[in-house]
């Protein structure tokens, strides 16, 4: 169990407290990109199909960890609270690595949430992780709103916004229409 545990906790390796984001870095050791230089709207490089903000809350395993790389519980608030203010806006200066606009650029930026992309499997749990942030009322708020306006119509193509890789987006939607969500695997 230390063993896993030791992984587990690894994540916190990636997170360059200059930028205020997970990071990849360069063999040597050295961050990417200088933190100055660093823009977590840009896809690509070290994040699949998605930007530096979707993996800015992907630690579900270690929330309180997560926390205090925020500053406490009210930065991690605040975090959440500029990403989803912070427009996604699929703009080709943001394409980063893919070279060119991707449906899941356009498709975080249709949902108006910020850079909250629901079509992507990465962004599923952040709606959740205001209650580590001792906020559960916003946990609340964009459940609801996620499920009010994502999640509707009758016609084919609708109710499911973007992939339904695996059947996330329908197991996402039991969940929170219960009331609930898993966010440690196996919990």
């Amino acid at each position: 169990s230390e063993y896993f545990m030791n992984r587990a906790q690894k994540y916190v390796k990636l997170f360059d407290d200059k930028a205020g984001f997970f990071q990849g870095k360069k063999p040597n050791g050295d961050w990417r990109l200088p933190s100055d230089q660093y823009d977590p709207r840009v896809w690509g490089y070290d994040y699949t199909e998605t930007n530096g903000w979707g993996y800015a809350f992907t630690a579900p395993q270690d929330s309180r960890g997560l926390a205090n790389l925020y500053g406490g519980r009210a930065g991690l608030g605040k975090k959440l609270d500029t990403y989803f203010s912070t427009p996604e806006t699929a703009g080709p200066e943001f394409v980063g690595s893919y070279g060119g606009v991707i449906h899941e650029m356009t498709e975080a930026r249709d949902v108006r949430m910020g850079q909250y992309g629901h079509s992507n499997q990465v962004a599923h749990h952040a709606t959740y992780m205001y209650n580590a942030a001792s906020q559960p009322y916003k946990t609340q708020e964009k459940v609801r709103e996620v499920l009010g306006r994502l999640y509707v119509g009758s016609e084919i193509g609708q109710g499911i916004h973007g992939d339904e890789d695996n059947g996330e987006q329908s197991a996402w939607f039991l969940f929170s229409s219960l009331g609930f969500y898993p966010l440690v695997m196996g919990s």
